[in-house]
């Protein structure tokens, strides 16, 4: 914008600038404004360059209104984008409140992971030691292991040895057994009207001298006979004892404790009535024991095992003693009656022979 020359040296006269408006029109209004109210009325400037004044002014207005409007645009714009920016600030506010309880809780979850963590070094730890010490007792069970195995088949072996020493023995035992050793050691004989036992005849016969020594002795090997099947059997007698002395045998009272013998001093000796009625007792006392052990086993042991008799004769035994009766004949001691008391006295051979046979199946039941 330039001023003709009439109103220049007139602004140059009032304000000391020609040029003063020449680039800025409100710079010119500015002067104007701070100039006085008498210099301002004392401007008279032509039309043209009022108009032009004017037209700038109009023009620097309507650009300062675009300004304005671009300035209000911006404005709003700025306003949302705050708004915008409020609207994201309190969203990132609220995450960053979300956020921070996050972090809390994933602090508070680090922390017990971490915890976790040094207890699981811990117990890795401990079962690191652990493991050492079940490896080094594996090691030294491993040894026992071999050591035990190496017992084991030293056992195996003593195992098959003693097996093979059992089987060894067990042969001897059946060979053993097979042995009949109360036939073995007591031979009866029942042939002739005399019975006899190991060779030693057992009564008396007129026409047959039979000394009282050798009489004794056959007492004798009775009284051993009956208590070695007593005690293959465990039977204990009611009111007798057994006393085994060789030819000196002889049945003692078991409440009085009196010795009944068995025996009768040899020839040339005065014999005594006592010494007889003793000697009587004695053989009725013999017999009595032998019934016990022919009834404990024809009515109580051999009844409760049929299936062991094969021998018919072992069912009962073949003669009946009834107090000092055999079969009718007594047992006692008589000078007259020498024949009849000697088959008395082989009838209780002939019994005893049958416990000999009950004993040897007895034993081989048991």
């Amino acid at each position: 914008m330039t001023l003709c020359r009439e109103c220049k040296e007139q602004t140059k006269a009032l304000f000391g600038s020609e040029n003063i408006i020449d680039d800025d029109i409100f710079e010119l209004l500015a002067v104007l404004e701070e100039s006085s109210e008498s210099q301002v009325e004392q401007l008279q400037l032509c039309n043209n360059c009022m108009g032009l004044i004017q037209s700038e002014l109009t023009n620097s207005i309507s650009e300062v209104k675009n300004e304005i409007a671009m300035y209000n645009d911006r404005s709003k714009a700025l306003n949302t984008m705050f708004e915008e920016c409020t609207e994201s600030l309190s969203d990132m506010e609220n995450e960053l409140s979300t956020m921070k309880e996050s972090q809390f809780e994933k602090e508070s979850e680090f922390n017990r992971l971490r915890q976790l963590e040094v207890n699981h070094i811990v117990r890795h730890q401990k079962l690191k030691k652990e493991a050492a010490a079940l490896l080094e007792r594996e090691e030294t069970m491993w040894k026992q292991f071999s050591e035990l195995e190496t017992t084991g088949y030293q056992l195996q072996e003593d195992v098959y040895d003693i097996s093979h020493h059992n089987r060894f023995l067990q042969e001897k035992i059946e060979i053993l057994g097979s042995v009949d050793v109360l036939q073995d050691a007591f031979h009866i004989d029942l042939i002739g009207y005399i019975g006899s036992i190991n060779g030693l005849r057992l009564g008396r016969l007129s026409n047959v001298d039979v000394s009282w020594t050798e009489l004794n002795s056959a007492f004798g090997q009775c009284v051993l006979l009956l208590w070695a099947v007593s005690e293959c059997t465990h039977f204990v007698f009611a009111k007798y004892q057994l006393h085994v002395s060789g030819s000196r045998s002889g049945i003692v009272l078991s409440d009085s404790g009196k010795l009944l013998p068995l025996f009768l001093a040899s020839e040339g000796f005065i014999k005594p009535l006592f010494f007889k009625r003793n000697f009587s007792d004695a053989i009725v006392g013999l017999a009595d024991c032998v019934r016990q052990l022919c009834v404990h086993f024809s009515e109580y042991y051999f009844p409760s095992r049929p299936e062991s008799v094969t021998d018919p004769m072992l069912i009962n035994p073949p003669h009946i003693i009834l107090n000092e009766y055999i079969d009718g004949l007594s047992l006692r001691y008589t000078s007259t009656a020498s024949e009849a008391w000697t088959g008395a006295l082989a009838k209780l051979l002939e019994n005893m022979a049958y416990l000999q046979k009950s004993c040897v199946i007895y034993k081989r039941l048991k």
